[in-house]
Protein backbone atom coordinates (compact mmCIF):
# COMPACT_ATOMS: atom_id res chain seq x y z
CA UNK A 1 0.00 0.00 0.00
CA UNK A 2 1.30 3.44 -0.94
CA UNK A 3 -0.06 5.87 1.65
CA UNK A 4 0.86 8.89 -0.49
CA UNK A 5 -1.73 7.85 -3.08
CA UNK A 6 -4.36 8.82 -0.50
CA UNK A 7 -3.10 12.37 0.09
CA UNK A 8 -5.72 14.03 -2.12
CA UNK A 9 -8.51 11.86 -0.68
CA UNK A 10 -7.53 12.80 2.86
CA UNK A 11 -7.71 16.46 1.85
CA UNK A 12 -11.24 15.92 0.54
CA UNK A 13 -12.23 14.20 3.76
CA UNK A 14 -10.86 16.98 5.96
CA UNK A 15 -13.29 19.36 4.23
CA UNK A 16 -16.19 16.89 4.55
CA UNK A 17 -15.49 16.49 8.27
CA UNK A 18 -16.39 20.15 8.73
CA UNK A 19 -19.99 19.26 7.83
CA UNK A 20 -20.38 16.52 10.45
CA UNK A 21 -22.98 17.17 13.12
CA UNK A 22 -21.60 17.84 16.60
CA UNK A 23 -22.96 16.89 19.99
CA UNK A 24 -24.30 20.44 20.29
CA UNK A 25 -26.14 20.03 16.97
CA UNK A 26 -27.87 16.89 18.25
CA UNK A 27 -28.81 18.66 21.49
CA UNK A 28 -30.50 21.39 19.44
CA UNK A 29 -32.33 18.79 17.36
CA UNK A 30 -33.55 17.07 20.51
CA UNK A 31 -34.99 20.40 21.68
CA UNK A 32 -37.11 20.94 18.55
CA UNK A 33 -40.87 20.90 19.02
CA UNK A 34 -41.79 17.93 16.84
CA UNK A 35 -40.73 15.73 13.90
CA UNK A 36 -41.50 18.41 11.33
CA UNK A 37 -39.40 20.97 13.17
CA UNK A 38 -36.50 18.51 13.51
CA UNK A 39 -36.58 17.71 9.78
CA UNK A 40 -36.72 21.43 8.99
CA UNK A 41 -33.65 22.03 11.17
CA UNK A 42 -31.73 19.59 8.95
CA UNK A 43 -32.56 21.55 5.78
CA UNK A 44 -29.02 22.91 5.29
CA UNK A 45 -27.20 19.65 6.09
CA UNK A 46 -26.19 16.72 3.87
CA UNK A 47 -29.61 15.22 4.58
CA UNK A 48 -31.70 18.21 3.59
CA UNK A 49 -32.23 17.28 -0.06
CA UNK A 50 -33.44 13.75 0.70
CA UNK A 51 -35.63 14.80 3.63
CA UNK A 52 -37.24 17.71 1.80
CA UNK A 53 -38.28 15.37 -1.02
CA UNK A 54 -40.37 13.27 1.37
CA UNK A 55 -44.10 13.31 0.86
CA UNK A 56 -44.52 11.63 4.24
CA UNK A 57 -42.16 12.70 7.02
CA UNK A 58 -42.71 9.36 8.74
CA UNK A 59 -40.56 7.78 5.99
CA UNK A 60 -37.36 9.47 7.13
CA UNK A 61 -35.50 6.15 7.48
CA UNK A 62 -35.12 5.40 3.75
CA UNK A 63 -34.24 9.07 3.13
CA UNK A 64 -31.34 8.83 5.59
CA UNK A 65 -30.18 5.62 3.91
CA UNK A 66 -30.21 7.29 0.51
CA UNK A 67 -28.16 10.19 1.85
CA UNK A 68 -25.65 7.75 3.33
CA UNK A 69 -25.48 5.85 0.03
CA UNK A 70 -24.77 9.10 -1.81
CA UNK A 71 -21.91 9.76 0.62
CA UNK A 72 -20.42 6.32 0.03
CA UNK A 73 -20.49 6.80 -3.74
CA UNK A 74 -19.00 10.28 -3.51
CA UNK A 75 -16.12 9.15 -1.31
CA UNK A 76 -15.41 6.26 -3.66
CA UNK A 77 -15.31 8.72 -6.55
CA UNK A 78 -12.19 10.46 -5.19
CA UNK A 79 -10.46 7.47 -3.58
CA UNK A 80 -7.37 6.05 -5.34
CA UNK A 81 -8.40 2.42 -4.78
CA UNK A 82 -11.81 1.01 -3.90
CA UNK A 83 -10.76 -2.15 -2.02
CA UNK A 84 -10.61 -0.94 1.60
CA UNK A 85 -13.78 1.11 1.22
CA UNK A 86 -15.72 -1.73 -0.42
CA UNK A 87 -14.53 -4.06 2.33
CA UNK A 88 -15.90 -1.58 4.86
CA UNK A 89 -19.24 -1.47 3.00
CA UNK A 90 -19.47 -5.26 2.78
CA UNK A 91 -21.25 -5.29 6.15
CA UNK A 92 -24.46 -4.56 4.23
CA UNK A 93 -23.95 -7.57 1.96
CA UNK A 94 -23.42 -9.83 4.96
CA UNK A 95 -26.49 -8.30 6.63
CA UNK A 96 -28.55 -9.15 3.54
CA UNK A 97 -27.00 -12.61 3.55
CA UNK A 98 -28.48 -13.14 7.02
CA UNK A 99 -31.91 -12.12 5.77
CA UNK A 100 -31.63 -14.53 2.82
CA UNK A 101 -30.11 -17.42 4.74
CA UNK A 102 -32.98 -17.48 7.22
CA UNK A 103 -35.45 -17.49 4.34
CA UNK A 104 -33.68 -20.08 2.17
CA UNK A 105 -32.34 -22.36 4.89
CA UNK A 106 -35.00 -22.10 7.58
CA UNK A 107 -38.10 -21.16 5.57
CA UNK A 108 -38.63 -17.97 7.56
CA UNK A 109 -40.67 -15.26 5.78
CA UNK A 110 -38.52 -12.42 4.52
CA UNK A 111 -39.37 -8.94 5.79
CA UNK A 112 -38.70 -6.47 2.91
CA UNK A 113 -37.87 -3.65 5.32
CA UNK A 114 -35.02 -5.74 6.74
CA UNK A 115 -33.17 -5.60 3.41
CA UNK A 116 -30.40 -3.01 3.15
CA UNK A 117 -30.25 -1.06 -0.13
CA UNK A 118 -26.62 -0.14 0.60
CA UNK A 119 -25.11 -3.52 -0.28
CA UNK A 120 -22.49 -3.78 -3.02
CA UNK A 121 -24.33 -6.71 -4.61
CA UNK A 122 -28.04 -5.90 -5.12
CA UNK A 123 -30.34 -8.02 -2.99
CA UNK A 124 -32.05 -9.80 -5.89
CA UNK A 125 -28.68 -10.72 -7.39
CA UNK A 126 -27.55 -12.06 -4.03
CA UNK A 127 -30.73 -14.11 -3.81
CA UNK A 128 -30.01 -15.64 -7.23
CA UNK A 129 -26.45 -16.44 -6.21
CA UNK A 130 -27.50 -18.05 -2.92
CA UNK A 131 -30.07 -20.18 -4.71
CA UNK A 132 -27.38 -21.89 -6.80
CA UNK A 133 -24.61 -22.22 -4.21
CA UNK A 134 -23.55 -25.83 -4.17
CA UNK A 135 -24.76 -26.36 -7.74
CA UNK A 136 -21.81 -24.67 -9.47
CA UNK A 137 -24.12 -21.95 -10.72
CA UNK A 138 -22.15 -18.97 -9.38
CA UNK A 139 -19.81 -18.63 -12.43
CA UNK A 140 -22.77 -18.09 -14.75
CA UNK A 141 -24.10 -15.32 -12.52
CA UNK A 142 -20.81 -13.49 -12.08
CA UNK A 143 -21.04 -11.33 -15.27
CA UNK A 144 -24.35 -9.90 -14.08
CA UNK A 145 -23.05 -9.29 -10.54
CA UNK A 146 -19.93 -7.59 -11.84
CA UNK A 147 -21.75 -5.33 -14.27
CA UNK A 148 -24.10 -4.08 -11.55
CA UNK A 149 -21.17 -3.42 -9.20
CA UNK A 150 -19.21 -1.61 -11.95
CA UNK A 151 -22.12 0.65 -12.80
CA UNK A 152 -22.82 1.58 -9.18
CA UNK A 153 -19.38 1.96 -7.65
CA UNK A 154 -16.97 2.25 -10.54
CA UNK A 155 -18.60 4.56 -13.06
CA UNK A 156 -17.65 7.87 -11.42
CA UNK A 157 -13.94 7.25 -10.94
CA UNK A 158 -12.76 4.74 -13.53
CA UNK A 159 -12.48 1.99 -10.92
CA UNK A 160 -14.79 -0.36 -12.78
CA UNK A 161 -12.29 -3.17 -13.20
CA UNK A 162 -10.96 -2.86 -9.65
CA UNK A 163 -14.53 -3.03 -8.33
CA UNK A 164 -15.21 -6.08 -10.49
CA UNK A 165 -12.01 -7.73 -9.25
CA UNK A 166 -12.96 -7.09 -5.62
CA UNK A 167 -16.41 -8.56 -6.11
CA UNK A 168 -15.28 -11.66 -8.02
CA UNK A 169 -12.07 -12.48 -6.13
CA UNK A 170 -12.86 -11.29 -2.62
CA UNK A 171 -16.50 -10.59 -1.83
CA UNK A 172 -18.31 -13.39 -3.67
CA UNK A 173 -16.01 -16.17 -2.35
CA UNK A 174 -16.39 -14.77 1.18
CA UNK A 175 -20.18 -14.73 0.88
CA UNK A 176 -20.27 -18.24 -0.58
CA UNK A 177 -18.07 -19.68 2.17
CA UNK A 178 -20.05 -17.89 4.86
CA UNK A 179 -23.37 -19.08 3.43
CA UNK A 180 -22.15 -22.68 3.38
CA UNK A 181 -21.07 -22.41 7.01
CA UNK A 182 -24.42 -20.83 7.91
CA UNK A 183 -26.15 -23.75 6.19
CA UNK A 184 -24.23 -26.16 8.40
CA UNK A 185 -24.87 -24.14 11.56
CA UNK A 186 -28.55 -23.78 10.76
CA UNK A 187 -28.93 -27.52 10.30
CA UNK A 188 -26.97 -28.32 13.46
CA UNK A 189 -28.58 -25.76 15.74
CA UNK A 190 -31.94 -25.59 14.01
CA UNK A 191 -32.66 -21.89 14.28
CA UNK A 192 -32.00 -18.30 13.24
CA UNK A 193 -29.66 -17.74 16.16
CA UNK A 194 -27.11 -20.17 14.74
CA UNK A 195 -27.43 -18.72 11.23
CA UNK A 196 -26.99 -15.12 12.38
CA UNK A 197 -24.01 -15.82 14.63
CA UNK A 198 -22.34 -17.91 11.94
CA UNK A 199 -22.61 -15.10 9.38
CA UNK A 200 -21.42 -12.51 11.89
CA UNK A 201 -18.33 -14.64 12.56
CA UNK A 202 -17.73 -15.15 8.86
CA UNK A 203 -17.92 -11.42 8.16
CA UNK A 204 -15.55 -10.39 10.95
CA UNK A 205 -13.04 -13.10 10.09
CA UNK A 206 -12.99 -12.09 6.43
CA UNK A 207 -12.79 -8.33 7.05
CA UNK A 208 -9.91 -8.69 9.52
CA UNK A 209 -8.04 -11.00 7.16
CA UNK A 210 -8.59 -8.70 4.17
CA UNK A 211 -7.11 -5.66 5.92
CA UNK A 212 -4.12 -7.51 7.39
CA UNK A 213 -3.26 -9.33 4.17
CA UNK A 214 -3.09 -6.01 2.30
CA UNK A 215 -1.11 -4.15 4.93
CA UNK A 216 -3.90 -1.95 6.36
CA UNK A 217 -2.79 -2.54 9.94
CA UNK A 218 -4.67 0.35 11.54
CA UNK A 219 -7.88 -0.69 9.76
CA UNK A 220 -7.31 -4.23 11.03
CA UNK A 221 -6.88 -2.78 14.52
CA UNK A 222 -10.20 -0.96 14.17
CA UNK A 223 -11.86 -4.24 13.21
CA UNK A 224 -10.18 -5.95 16.18
CA UNK A 225 -11.52 -3.27 18.53
CA UNK A 226 -15.02 -3.77 17.10
CA UNK A 227 -14.74 -7.53 17.65
CA UNK A 228 -13.43 -7.03 21.20
CA UNK A 229 -16.20 -4.63 22.20
CA UNK A 230 -18.89 -6.79 20.60
CA UNK A 231 -17.57 -9.83 22.46
CA UNK A 232 -17.50 -7.87 25.71
CA UNK A 233 -21.17 -7.00 25.25
CA UNK A 234 -21.94 -10.65 24.45
CA UNK A 235 -20.17 -11.73 27.65
CA UNK A 236 -22.09 -9.28 29.84
CA UNK A 237 -25.45 -10.09 28.29
CA UNK A 238 -24.68 -13.80 28.67
CA UNK A 239 -23.72 -13.39 32.33
CA UNK A 240 -26.86 -11.35 32.94
CA UNK A 241 -29.10 -14.03 31.43
CA UNK A 242 -27.07 -17.03 32.60
CA UNK A 243 -26.35 -18.48 29.15
CA UNK A 244 -24.59 -21.82 28.90
CA UNK A 245 -20.82 -21.54 28.15
CA UNK A 246 -21.20 -23.82 25.12
CA UNK A 247 -23.67 -21.37 23.59
CA UNK A 248 -21.54 -18.33 24.38
CA UNK A 249 -18.42 -19.81 22.75
CA UNK A 250 -20.32 -20.30 19.49
CA UNK A 251 -21.41 -16.67 19.18
CA UNK A 252 -18.16 -14.88 20.04
CA UNK A 253 -16.50 -13.12 17.10
CA UNK A 254 -13.00 -13.89 15.81
CA UNK A 255 -10.50 -11.18 14.92
CA UNK A 256 -10.18 -9.50 18.31
CA UNK A 257 -7.18 -9.18 20.60
CA UNK A 258 -8.58 -11.96 22.83
CA UNK A 259 -9.48 -15.22 21.13
CA UNK A 260 -13.04 -16.57 21.42
CA UNK A 261 -11.61 -19.76 22.94
CA UNK A 262 -9.87 -17.84 25.75
CA UNK A 263 -13.01 -15.82 26.46
CA UNK A 264 -15.19 -18.93 26.35
CA UNK A 265 -12.92 -20.88 28.72
CA UNK A 266 -12.84 -17.94 31.14
CA UNK A 267 -16.62 -17.51 30.92
CA UNK A 268 -17.05 -21.15 31.91
CA UNK A 269 -14.67 -20.69 34.86
CA UNK A 270 -16.45 -17.60 36.21
CA UNK A 271 -16.12 -13.80 36.61
CA UNK A 272 -12.70 -13.91 38.28
CA UNK A 273 -11.25 -15.85 35.36
CA UNK A 274 -12.85 -13.40 32.93
CA UNK A 275 -11.28 -10.46 34.73
CA UNK A 276 -7.84 -12.09 34.48
CA UNK A 277 -8.34 -12.37 30.72
CA UNK A 278 -9.36 -8.73 30.38
CA UNK A 279 -6.49 -7.50 32.57
CA UNK A 280 -4.27 -8.00 29.52
CA UNK A 281 -6.17 -5.53 27.31
CA UNK A 282 -7.38 -1.94 27.42
CA UNK A 283 -11.00 -2.89 28.05
CA UNK A 284 -10.49 -4.00 31.66
CA UNK A 285 -12.17 -0.98 33.29
CA UNK A 286 -15.08 -1.25 30.87
CA UNK A 287 -15.31 -4.94 31.81
CA UNK A 288 -15.38 -4.11 35.52
CA UNK A 289 -18.12 -1.51 35.13
CA UNK A 290 -20.21 -3.96 33.12
CA UNK A 291 -19.68 -6.74 35.65
CA UNK A 292 -20.77 -4.45 38.49
CA UNK A 293 -24.04 -3.82 36.70
CA UNK A 294 -24.56 -7.53 36.08
CA UNK A 295 -23.93 -8.38 39.72
CA UNK A 296 -26.35 -5.65 40.85
CA UNK A 297 -28.90 -6.84 38.24
CA UNK A 298 -29.02 -3.35 36.73
CA UNK A 299 -29.86 -2.53 33.12
CA UNK A 300 -26.90 -2.75 30.75
CA UNK A 301 -28.28 -0.11 28.36
CA UNK A 302 -26.12 2.79 29.57
CA UNK A 303 -23.05 0.56 29.77
CA UNK A 304 -23.59 -0.69 26.21
CA UNK A 305 -23.79 2.90 25.04
CA UNK A 306 -20.43 3.44 26.74
CA UNK A 307 -19.06 0.54 24.65
CA UNK A 308 -20.38 2.21 21.49
CA UNK A 309 -18.87 5.55 22.49
CA UNK A 310 -15.55 3.80 23.11
CA UNK A 311 -15.57 2.44 19.55
CA UNK A 312 -16.23 5.96 18.23
CA UNK A 313 -13.13 7.15 20.09
CA UNK A 314 -11.09 4.31 18.58
CA UNK A 315 -12.15 5.31 15.06
CA UNK A 316 -11.45 8.97 15.82
CA UNK A 317 -7.77 8.02 15.96
CA UNK A 318 -7.98 8.05 12.15
CA UNK A 319 -8.26 11.84 12.29
CA UNK A 320 -4.64 12.02 13.47
CA UNK A 321 -3.37 10.31 10.32
CA UNK A 322 -2.15 12.52 7.48
CA UNK A 323 -2.00 9.80 4.80
CA UNK A 324 -3.51 6.44 3.98
CA UNK A 325 -7.09 5.14 3.79
CA UNK A 326 -7.70 5.37 7.55
CA UNK A 327 -9.01 8.99 7.61
CA UNK A 328 -11.37 8.14 4.74
CA UNK A 329 -12.84 5.08 6.46
CA UNK A 330 -12.90 6.92 9.78
CA UNK A 331 -15.05 9.60 8.16
CA UNK A 332 -17.42 6.98 6.71
CA UNK A 333 -17.74 5.39 10.14
CA UNK A 334 -18.50 8.86 11.48
CA UNK A 335 -21.27 9.32 8.89
CA UNK A 336 -22.78 5.94 9.79
CA UNK A 337 -22.72 6.92 13.45
CA UNK A 338 -24.31 10.25 12.55
CA UNK A 339 -27.15 8.53 10.70
CA UNK A 340 -27.77 6.27 13.71
CA UNK A 341 -28.01 9.34 15.92
CA UNK A 342 -30.40 11.02 13.50
CA UNK A 343 -32.61 7.93 13.57
CA UNK A 344 -32.64 8.14 17.36
CA UNK A 345 -33.63 11.82 17.32
CA UNK A 346 -36.25 11.57 14.57
CA UNK A 347 -37.72 8.35 15.99
CA UNK A 348 -37.93 10.08 19.35
CA UNK A 349 -39.75 13.03 17.83
CA UNK A 350 -42.04 10.64 15.98
CA UNK A 351 -43.00 8.89 19.22
CA UNK A 352 -43.18 12.15 21.22
CA UNK A 353 -40.38 11.02 23.54
CA UNK A 354 -39.06 13.64 26.00
CA UNK A 355 -35.82 15.42 25.17
CA UNK A 356 -33.98 13.79 28.10
CA UNK A 357 -34.76 10.29 26.86
CA UNK A 358 -33.56 11.15 23.35
CA UNK A 359 -30.30 12.70 24.56
CA UNK A 360 -29.59 9.70 26.79
CA UNK A 361 -29.56 7.42 23.73
CA UNK A 362 -27.43 9.55 21.41
CA UNK A 363 -23.92 8.20 20.76
CA UNK A 364 -20.79 10.31 20.89
CA UNK A 365 -20.28 12.31 17.70
CA UNK A 366 -17.29 11.66 15.42
CA UNK A 367 -17.04 15.42 14.81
Amino acid sequence: MDEYNWASSVGHVRILELGLLTGADFSKLAETEDLRAAVSALRDTDYGKQLEALGNLEEFGPALERALGDEYEYVLSFSPEPGPILCFLSKYDFHNLKVLAKELLLGMPMEPRAVSPLSIIPFDDLRGACAVIGEDGIPSLLPQLLERARSRYGARNGHGEQVASFVSKDLVPALVNTFEEARRQGLEEGGPFGVDSSIDRGWMSWVSGYYRKRGYELLANFAAAEADLTNLRIVMRSLFHGLDPAVVTKILLPGGTISPRDIGDAYAAGPEALERVYLCVRWVELFRRGLERVQRRESLTEWEKECEDTLVEIYRMARTRALGPEPVLGFLYGKENEVKNLRIVLSGKQSLAPKERILARIRRSYA
